[in-house]
C-alpha cells in the first residue's frame, strides 16, 4: 500500500508523489513510515531521507533539518534544505566529508566545535544520500 509524500524546501517541491516506505532522521532517532501510520508531528535532524516508490526503487535525499507530519496517509516534510542523492557528485561529497571530519578533530574552542559539528553532520548526510540502498 502507498501513501502520499511531499518534500518541500523554501525554494521548491523536491518530491511530491506516492511511496511505500519512508525512513527519516528525527531528533529522537531514525524512524520508518508505512501506509496507515498513526498521526505524528516530529522535528527532523540533519541526516538522510530514503523513500521507496511503488516500483520498489529507493530515492535518497540529504535533509538539513525541518519538520514532518503524518496524517491520513500523507507524509509532509518541510525542510530547511534538501538535496537528491543522485544529484550529488560522490567524489566531491567524500572529499567534503574528509575535510569536515578533520575540521571537527581540530576544533579547539566551543564556537568552532559547534560549527564543525554542524558541518560534519551536513557532510555525512550528503555522503549517506549518495549510497545506494537495495
Amino acid at each position: 500500500m502507498v501513501f502520499q509524500v511531499s518534500l518541500i524546501t523554501p525554494d521548491r517541491i523536491l518530491w511530491d508523489g506516492p511511496a511505500e516506505e519512508a525512513i527519516l532522521s528525527t531528533t529522537t532517532g531514525t524512524m520508518g513510515v508505512l501506509s496507515n501510520h498513526a498521526p505524528l508531528l516530529t522535528a527532523l535532524e540533519i541526516g538522510p531521507l530514503r523513500l521507496r516508490n511503488p516500483n520498489k526503487e529507493w530515492s535518497s535525499f540529504a535533509i538539513m533539518g525541518g519538520f514532518a507530519t503524518v496524517k491520513e496517509n500523507q507524509l509532509t516534510l518541510i525542510v530547511n534544505q534538501a538535496e537528491l542523492g543522485t544529484d550529488l557528485d560522490k567524489t566531491t561529497v567524500e572529499e567534503n566529508l574528509t575535510k569536515a571530519k578533520q575540521a571537527l578533530e581540530e576544533a579547539s574552542n566551543p564556537p568552532d566545535l559547534i560549527e564543525a559539528q554542524i558541518a560534519y553532520r551536513k557532510a555525512k548526510a550528503r555522503f549517506e544520500a549518495t549510497l545506494v540502498k537495495s
